[in-house]
């Protein structure tokens, strides 16, 4: 067993956390000095990053992503493989190197305190699509949580978030990681005028999840993932009623950066793909550093009741989730 730990650029990790940082305070900052429109009077448009807004609604969405090269990489997607000696990982029997998955996930959330605290859970339904192991459907991982609303006025809100992954997909099929794992994180959302902007930073932290031991040294599979990103909208349409200041149905056209980067954890890497059986060169990678980022490009039209958005994002680093991902999704506000 062969393992390449890749440590170059060792403050890439704090460089893009304290770029983001600050990008996100200027956005912060200029939200919150708007004052010439209502917050969000449908609600955000944000396709990729997670809702700031604190409120009750439904939401029905589908994602269809292709190629995703380390469906294991610290256990994010689903649990190390099965292809170890012995079997030991508690994921597909076999590497994979160009996952194709689809997810149609159910999700609601409701308020449990006044209009500052609400619940959420979601459920998703995972088909998936390995070259070597076979497809897959069913549950995967059930995520729940709580948002809170730390800072809002009547056009930006600063929102905390929890939100808990819990181990409901079955790892040898590829449905889930086989682990619990917490994800707090901060949302904001601003609107004025036509223009919407959004953020979010997230730590998704695995607990528990896969070992593995190397010259005596035993190493997390499982690895914190830092998400980031930064979004906005522009209303290229828009219907009033009863003035012009009351905006009712709106067509918005919504471009999104999402970024991760993995602070610790192993990927397993086949070099002889076309035989993944044989298992005697198999190579471990460290997956620490690794960073992608991600352009979404969308469009959503809102009533003041629902809501439909229509996207496609594009992987621009090498390091990839998934090359190309298509989502559509479905919200009603109640």
């Amino acid at each position: 067993m062969i393992y390449n730990d890749n440590n170059g650029a060792q403050g890439l990790v704090a460089r893009w956390t304290l770029t983001f940082l600050h990008a996100l305070t200027y956005v912060m900052l200029f939200g919150l000095a708007s004052v010439d429109a209502q917050l969000l009077s449908s609600d955000s448009p944000a396709g990729y990053i997670d809702n700031a807004i604190v409120r009750n609604r439904f939401r029905l969405r589908f994602d269809a992503a292709y190629d995703n090269p380390f469906p294991d990489r610290a256990e994010f997607f689903y649990a190390k493989c099965g292809c170890f000696s012995g079997g030991n990982g508690p994921g597909p029997a076999f590497p994979d190197s160009g996952v194709d998955f689809q997810e149609l996930e159910f999700a609601a959330e409701h308020l449990v305190y006044g209009d500052m605290v609400s619940a959420f859970v979601e459920l998703p339904i995972r088909f998936i699509n390995p070259d070597f192991n076979e497809n897959a459907a069913g549950l995967g991982d059930i995520r729940a949580g709580f948002k809170a609303a730390l800072l809002s006025d009547d056009n930006s809100i600063l929102t905390f978030q929890l939100r808990g992954y819990f181990p409901t997909g079955d790892g040898i099929k590829g449905l889930g990681t086989e682990h619990v794992s917490l994800e707090p994180g901060f949302l904001f959302a601003s609107q004025a005028n036509r223009l919407s902007t959004f953020g979010e930073f997230r730590a998704w932290i695995p607990i528990g999840g896969e070992k593995e031991t190397f010259n005596g040294t035993v190493r997390n599979f499982s690895g914190t993932v830092l998400r980031y990103g930064l979004g906005a909208g522009y209303d290229i349409y828009q219907e009033y009623c009863c003035s012009e200041q009351a905006v009712t149905n709106r067509l918005t056209a919504v471009t999104e950066v999402v970024g991760w980067t993995v602070l610790d954890g192993l990927k397993f890497r086949d070099p002889t793909p076309t035989n993944p059986v044989s298992l005697g060169d198999a190579v471990f990678d460290s997956a620490v550093n690794d960073t992608i980022v991600n352009l979404k490009l969308g469009l959503r039209w809102s009533t003041p009741r629902d809501s439909i958005y229509v996207g496609y994002g594009r992987a621009l680093t090498g390091d990839i989730w998934y090359r190309d991902i298509v989502r559509a999704e479905y919200v009603l506000r109640y």
